[in-house]
């Protein structure tokens, strides 16, 4: 199945509770987002991006490492702000080396389905991993910017030129012929939240109004490819 970012799926009608999290840590307001950039080179390809796309390049690394036979080793940070997570991250491989409140640093061998799976189940939770094998390097700051606010090139994948036309595939999914031949692009993206609905049977629960309210918006997308803007256009949703 081809893996679609959080974007993506908004403008295919296919919101899920992954892109359900994505809007959860934001208030009312407009939020300028952190720029996806895109350079490619003779041998490889890099892409940077903001908090807000990390599930989306897990998933992504998933695709193209489908058929990888080896493990994925490495580390990083998961994060809850409800809940212990011992008995979750043990369930699906992840090792913690040390923690402090809820957050947990953790080490992890696993088969690329392995990685997968734990992804999906702890993708409600703040989750930053990284890892490199041959071909491909994931590396994510330490710690999320705090809600609403920013923290540019975040996540960095760098992969050989062969993984590619995935990720151009996943980031310029709305631009026709992928921009062509080019050496940079460059997407900027605006949250416009308008309103946040909340449903009646969590109107008397702060807690689980906060957790379950759909936000309801627009994405302002401008698309540049070595520099030039290709597209400006809105984007409507409620997730």
């Amino acid at each position: 199945m081809t893996s679609k970012n959080f974007v993506q799926k908004i403008v295919d009608n296919e919101v899920d509770s992954i892109v359900h999290d994505r809007f959860r840590r934001f208030s009312l307001g407009d939020f300028p987002r952190e720029s996806v950039l895109i350079k490619i080179t003779s041998k490889a390809v890099q892409v940077q991006t903001g908090f807000e796309y990390a599930i989306d390049l897990f998933n992504l690394v998933s695709e193209m490492l489908v058929d990888y036979k080896e493990n994925l080793v490495g580390d990083g940070v998961v994060v809850s702000s409800t809940k212990s997570l011992e008995e979750d991250l043990d369930s699906v491989g992840l090792k913690v080396k040390s923690s402090r409140g809820k957050k947990y640093n953790v080490t992890f061998d696993l088969s690329v389905e392995d990685f997968k799976k734990a992804v999906e189940k702890l993708s409600s939770y703040i989750l930053i991993l990284k890892f490199s094998i041959d071909g491909l390097n994931l590396k994510m700051k330490p710690s999320p910017p705090k809600p609403g606010s920013l923290k540019e090139k975040f996540a960095t994948l760098k992969v050989d030129k062969k993984y590619g036309d995935k990720i151009l595939k996943n980031f310029l999914f709305d631009l026709d012929g992928r921009g062509g031949k080019f050496k940079s692009a460059e997407i900027k993206q605006t949250f416009v939240i308008e309103d946040a609905i909340i449903p009646k049977e969590y109107e008397n629960n702060y807690k689980l109004a906060r957790l379950h309210a759909k936000k309801k918006g627009k994405i302002q997308r401008t698309i540049l490819i070595d520099k030039e803007e290709k597209k400006n256009y809105e984007i409507e949703f409620e997730a």
